[in-house]
């Protein structure tokens, strides 16, 4: 295990990330773009600044009123998630902090109920892709004692992952899937086990632990859309 852990350190060994700007470097050379971003090609874009100020336009509100609501929002659960980010990236190793907070409570729950053959390896593994040169950030990387491979797990905090609107597809590969959160991370997920995968380790499943305000988690096993993916890179 813990020759595994050494080499796909040093497998990704030159990548930094500078959180200010959420970039990620190679021997200080800037990479193109990130996984969520990669993530976003498969979505089509909506001009959310128009639909916000139609809505105030109708409601007869300010100028600015509904953007700052959903800034607001989202600032909101920004702040939240990454406080429960942060604590779950410390608990996995330090068993002994004590949660302050439901999300906490539930990454707490989530780490105790974990089988013992299953052992944490890494959290926020920073990783990136040697040919087509874009990074990613896992939260979890376990490994699996009885099969020897690994798994990758990610939490996420979203009020509601099946959230769509009325049939919404992705955009192709993926326009068999509905456009909702859950799908997007599916696909996500697949991008990180094929930045993960070039270690010449394996991933066996990847884990969605969706974190829920009142202290609770429900746990997601990911679809495998690694092929498509590579297909869609090669094209591009």
């Amino acid at each position: 295990m813990v020759q595994e852990k050494t080499a796909i350190s040093n497998f990704f060994s030159k990548l930094t990330f500078n959180e200010e700007f959420h970039k990620y470097y190679v021997n200080d050379t800037p990479l193109e773009y990130s996984a969520s971003t990669l993530v976003k090609k498969f979505v089509k874009f909506v001009d959310y600044e128009s639909i916000a100020r139609k809505k105030d336009l109708t409601l007869g509100l300010p100028e600015g009123t509904h953007k700052i609501f959903w800034d607001n929002k989202a600032l909101k659960a920004t702040s939240s998630g990454d406080k429960a980010h942060f604590f779950g990236e410390i608990y996995a190793f330090h068993r002994n902090i004590v949660p302050t907070d439901p999300l906490e409570n539930a990454i707490a729950t989530f780490w105790r109920e974990l089988p013992d053959y299953i052992l944490p390896v890494f959290t926020e593994l920073q990783m990136y892709h040697l040919n087509y040169m874009f990074g990613g950030t896992a939260d979890i990387i376990l490994y699996n004692t009885l099969t020897k491979k690994f798994i990758i797990g990610d939490y996420k905090t979203n009020e509601d992952l099946s959230k769509n609107f009325m049939g919404k597809t992705l955009l192709p590969p993926f326009e068999f899937l509905l456009e909702n959160d859950l799908n997007k991370y599916q696909i996500q997920f697949s991008i990180y086990q094929i930045l993960f995968e070039q270690t010449g380790f394996e991933v066996e499943k990847r884990v969605l632990i969706w974190l829920r305000p009142d202290g609770t988690y429900e746990k997601y096993f990911t679809e495998d859309y690694t092929q498509l993916i590579k297909n869609y890179l090669i094209k591009c």
